[in-house]
């Protein structure tokens, strides 16, 4: 509720409060609840008073400080999603080019054995006209 006060100075010694409630984390209880504030409190990152900004930064630079090791975990783990997923990406397209190009080439060939086709025809039809006008020419 005092997150959501209309006057700043409020909301800025809410934000302080709960950061002096970050760090000394000795239980597992404790530890949740201080990750769930961190987890809370970005509803307030829009507001525009720039005390309660501060606070709010104050606030992340302790959690980060207090769970350092959890958050250089959890960056190398996206970082490695990341790079799997680009990985993924490059291989799609890799594949999507190679297939372009594989349709490319049967288009070729099919134009080609086409082209052999319509060429084969006109052959044999100057051959059977030939075959006719000799014919005619004999009797």
């Amino acid at each position: 509720v005092l997150l959501t006060d209309p006057i700043p100075e409020v909301r800025a010694a809410t934000i302080y409060a709960l950061s002096c409630l970050i760090g000394g984390a000795q239980s597992e209880e404790r530890k949740r609840i201080e990750i769930n504030l961190g987890l809370t409190l970005p509803i307030i990152n829009v507001d525009g008073s720039p005390m309660c900004r501060k606070e709010l930064v104050i606030f992340f630079s302790k959690l980060v400080n207090e769970y350092e090791e959890e958050f250089l975990s959890a960056a190398v783990d996206i970082t490695r999603e990341e790079i799997k997923l680009q990985a993924e990406k490059r291989k799609e397209e890799q594949l999507r080019k190679s297939q372009k190009y594989s349709s490319r080439s049967d288009l070729f060939s099919f134009s080609r054995s086409k082209d052999n086709l319509v060429n084969n025809k006109i052959n044999n039809s100057n051959n059977n006209n030939n075959n006719d006008n000799n014919n005619n020419n004999n009797n």
